[in-house]
C-alpha cells in the first residue's frame, strides 16, 4: 500500500499513523466494560492505580480501557505501540484485583 501511494514512509510508520489518527477500537473493548458493571468499583479504582491511569468520570469505563489497553500490549504486536514497562507494573497486585474482578462478575452474573 505504502509503494502503490508513492509515500516515503515504511509499512510500519504507514500503520503507526493509522492507528494513532484514526483510533478505531474493535467491540471487544465495549463488552469488556459491559461485563465490568458487575464488579466492585473500588477495584477497578485499583487496577487504573495499578496500571498508572487516571479514573475518568466512570471507573468502569477507565479501568476497561486499561485492561484493554494491556492485554493488546502483551498479547498483540502493533506498530508504533508503546512497549509494556514490565518492571513498573506490581503484577502480584494486579493479578489480585483481577482475580477479584472476575470473583465478582461471576458472583453477581450467576447469582
Amino acid at each position: 500500500m505504502v509503494e502503490k501511494l508513492a509515500l516515503e514512509v515504511s509499512w510500519q510508520d504507514m500503520a503507526a499513523a493509522l492507528e494513532s489518527e484514526v483510533g478505531w477500537h474493535p467491540q471487544e473493548a465495549s463488552s469488556l466494560n459491559i461485563v465490568l458493571k458487575y464488579a466492585v468499583e473500588q477495584d477497578l479504582i485499583d487496577i487504573c492505580a495499578c496500571l498508572g491511569v487516571e479514573v475518568d468520570k466512570d471507573a468502569r469505563v477507565s479501568a476497561g480501557r486499561a485492561i484493554y489497553s494491556l492485554r493488546n500490549s502483551v498479547v498483540h504486536f502493533r506498530p508504533g505501540a508503546r512497549e509494556v514497562q514490565v518492571d513498573d507494573i506490581d503484577w502480584n497486585r494486579l493479578c489480585y484485583l483481577l482475580v477479584g474482578v472476575v470473583f465478582n462478575v461471576f458472583i453477581r452474573a450467576y447469582s
